[in-house]
């Protein structure tokens, strides 16, 4: 699963820019995921090493304490020229 909602009032396009963290909304959905899937057979649970990511992988932690966080610089999105730029500026390049 992707990481919830992230926190960003200015609209900027952050893809792999570090330090945006998930909104209240994104607690929530992160919390929700994790509760669908309490029960599940988890056999690992993965992160980038990206903030959001990492807050919304805790989340599937708090529900599965014998697995343990592994963060993987392979999950991280791909760095474009456009982060942090308005994401206005990059919206209209669709």
């Amino acid at each position: 699963m992707r990481h919830g909602e992230v926190y960003n009032p200015d609209k900027i396009f952050y893809g792999r820019l570090s330090g945006f963290r998930l909104s209240d909304k994104g607690n929530y959905q992160a919390v929700k995921a994790a509760e669908t899937l309490n029960g599940s057979r988890l056999a690992a649970i993965f992160s980038s090493p990206l903030l959001r990511a990492r807050q919304t992988a805790g989340e599937l932690v708090k529900s599965n304490p014998h697995l343990r966080l592994r963060i993987s610089n392979l999950l991280s999105e791909v760095a474009t020229p456009f982060d942090g730029q308005p994401a206005r500026k990059v919206d209209v390049r669709h």
